[in-house]
This record gives structure tokens, sequence and C-alpha cells, in this order.
């Protein structure tokens, strides 16, 4: 009996140990494809004005998506 619970708790281990590894690869692994942009040139007062963000949210009760200005 002894000998079952110890080879469990052993198996759930490396389990949690290797769900660990792969989230820790996945998310530094990402690092490298990253890359900064850097605009060409820098924008006017003008330009800045008239620039506006658009924000867009899933929509829960029918999974489109909505769109705010």
């Amino acid at each position: 009996m002894k000998k079952i619970i110890f080879i469990t708790i052993i198996l759930l281990a490396l389990i949690a140990l290797g769900f660990y590894l792969k989230q820790f690869i996945v998310f530094n692994g990402n690092d490298e494809s990253m890359n900064e942009y850097t605009p060409q040139q820098e924008i006017s007062d003008e330009q800045f004005r008239q620039t506006f963000v658009s924000l867009e949210f899933k929509d829960t009760r029918n999974g489109g998506v909505k769109t705010r200005k």
C-alpha cells in the first residue's frame, strides 16, 4: 500500500515538473521572436492630434467583437 502511494506521489511530481518546464520554455522561448518597432520618422503634433485609438472587446454573449473609438 505504501509503495502505491509513493509511486503516485513521484508520478504527480514528475507531471508537475514537466508542466512547469513546458510553461517556462514556452514563455521564455518567445523572447527571440519579439522585435522592437522603430518608426522611420517622428510624427508631427498635427498628425498626433489626428490619431485615434480603437479598442476591440470580445462580446461574451455571442462571441463577436465590439469596437470602441
